[in-house]
């Protein structure tokens, strides 16, 4: 046998060690590249001030209409004599 097959050889080669680092460094880089990202996108939605979508503008417009139709009825120009009848029939 040789010297070098005779020896105890204990430990890692330099090649194992290279590619557990590279492995490392590859999830830490996913890790901070998705970490980043997604701060970003929270950093956006949350300004401070208050998101307000088309569809609750189109909403808040709706019922403003709405509100100012029935603002505009008089109870006094309403015609009651149906309900006049129907509480008579109703005695």
């Amino acid at each position: 046998m040789s010297k070098l097959t005779s020896k105890n050889q204990l430990g890692f080669s330099v090649v194992e060690v290279l590619l557990v680092l590279v492995i490392l460094g590859a999830i830490v880089f996913a890790g901070i590249y998705v970490f980043n990202k997604n701060k970003d996108s929270a950093d956006e939605s949350t300004d401070g001030t208050p998101q307000t979508s088309q569809q609750e503008i189109n909403n808040a417009d709706d019922l403003q209409s709405t509100e100012d139709d029935l603002n505009d009825i008089k109870l006094d120009d309403l015609d009651t004599t149906e309900l006049d009848d129907a509480e008579a029939d109703l005695l």
